[in-house]
């Protein structure tokens, strides 16, 4: 159970075992170092609340029969920073329910339960469910290219992914269960240099839209070409 946010300082390795679960009251994992999760099909790993009482041994971890039950924002969330290891960092056969946003990514738009900051860890056979409203699965900011296949985002009331425009994530093999919104989210206010937005296959759809939701302000220096094809709603 975490009980605190987890902070993995440059030069830590953390790696999670198949079949563990952490459970949480709201606190996530942040990693400037090296956190792989090492789950399979048979053992995933899972990261939930505290109050649910579906996974874990006991499941009822917090002892207090049916008198709680689980709510979005409540399970670890992920954050990997721009001195994270790329060579290290994976989350593989990941299920994470109710998930929260990761420390320190409480100011930015469009927080993800999991987050990149720059960083581009690989993230494989993830499932994303009962997410928070207002948060999207996966967030990708700074030049974060992760690698995101075979994952599920379900149930959430917003987006399942937003992006800079300076980030250039690769999506493969996404599906898409209850989610409010079949979309792309940016999530940059200011643009201070040369960005380019492309037509982008995602869950199926050969050129999904990309959503803005607030201002965007291309500031001096800054340069954005879209390319023919792409769709900005």
């Amino acid at each position: 159970v975490l009980r605190n946010h987890l902070y993995i300082a440059n030069g830590t390795y953390i790696s999670v075992d198949s079949g563990v679960v952490i459970k949480s009251t709201g606190y996530g994992i942040t990693c400037n170092g090296g956190f792989k999760v090492n789950g399979n099909a048979a053992n995933p790993v899972i990261f939930t609340s505290i109050k649910d009482d579906n996974k874990g041994n006991p499941l009822d971890t917090n002892g207090d029969g049916n008198g709680s039950t689980p709510s979005a924002g409540e399970g670890p969330g992920v954050f990997f920073g721009p001195s994270s290891d790329d060579s290290y960092c994976k989350l593989y056969y990941l299920k994470n329910y109710f998930g929260s946003a990761p420390w320190g990514t409480n100011t930015y738009t469009g927080n993800g339960v999991i987050h990149a900051e720059s960083a581009n860890p690989i993230i494989d056979q993830v499932t994303l469910s009962n997410l928070p409203s207002n948060y999207v699965g996966i967030a990708c900011y700074g030049n974060s290219a992760p690698v995101i296949s075979n994952t599920v985002f379900s149930s959430g009331s917003y987006f399942p992914v937003s992006m800079s425009l300076v980030s250039n994530p690769t999506y493969t093999n996404i599906t898409l269960i209850s989610m409010g919104y079949t979309a792309i989210l940016i999530n940059d206010a200011n643009l201070n240099t040369t960005a380019t937005l492309n037509p982008r296959s995602f869950a199926g759809f050969s050129n999904v839209a990309y959503f803005i939701s607030q201002a965007l302000t291309i500031q001096s220096g800054g340069k954005l070409t879209i390319n023919p094809s792409v769709v900005i709603k």
